[in-house]
């Protein structure tokens, strides 16, 4: 498998990158809950909802959750885009025979480790964000329940409301440590995402966005200049 090679210098700047491309294609990034501020080590479990996903949540961690912060992503991407190794991603090759087994267990020995975060798409691939059951990898309950470190479920959704640019939300659950009883047929890692994602689509769909925190201005659209002040 193909193993992290975090580069501080590389992350630095391409977090310049990704604060100047996410306030240039997003008109706000509104965020609900945060990643509890400790050193051990935390699994963080998100939903798949779209392209954007690794950059916003780079631009995010980098900027609000301190920590060593771990990726994993689909071999293949990896081999093609390998600079992400330098911003602290690892592969997965799922269609080996041994491949998702050898990316848990670097994923389990970096839980082992003070300060890590590793951030995870259970689901393993881009699905409609309302789509119902969340499919997920029984690997990511087996990760958390072998590691023993708190789950943090992360849910996203793009929104396009009243201005021509999108928003995006994001929502972090409380922590919580699982495990996967034999006896129960339900996964818990999709029980967290299940619940996240739905809390978070009713949230926004009431329009109350008290809860949320408008950590990102970006562009000002067309329908800005029509605004009444």
């Amino acid at each position: 498998m193909i193993e992290a090679r975090s580069s501080p210098r590389f992350e630095r700047l391409f977090a310049v990158y990704a604060a100047w491309t996410v306030r240039r294609h997003f008109r706000a990034v509104y965020v609900r809950g945060t990643l509890p501020d400790t050193r051990a080590p935390l699994l963080v479990c998100v939903h798949h909802a779209g392209w954007w996903d690794p950059i916003l949540l780079f631009h995010l961690s980098r900027r609000r959750f301190p920590g060593r912060h771990f990726t994993m992503m689909e071999e293949a991407n990896l081999r093609r885009f390998g600079f992400f190794r330098r911003l602290g991603a690892f592969g997965i090759d799922r269609a080996s025979k041994n491949g998702p087994l050898a990316s848990l267990r670097y994923a389990l020995k970096r839980l082992s480790e003070p300060t890590s975060r590793v951030w995870i798409f259970p689901q393993g691939t881009i699905t409609p964000v309302d789509r119902r059951p969340i499919n997920v990898d029984p690997g990511a309950a087996w990760l958390a329940t072998r590691a023993g470190v708190p789950v943090v479920a992360v849910a996203i959704r793009y929104e396009f409301r009243e201005d021509q640019l999108p928003e995006a939300f994001v929502s972090f659950s409380l922590p919580e440590l699982v495990r996967v009883e034999r006896t129960v047929d339900e996964d818990p890692v999709r029980e967290l995402l299940t619940s996240e994602a739905d809390g978070l689509r009713d949230a926004v769909w009431s329009g109350g966005l008290d809860e949320f925190e408008r950590v990102v201005s970006g562009r000002r659209s067309i329908s800005d200049r029509f605004r009444p002040s």
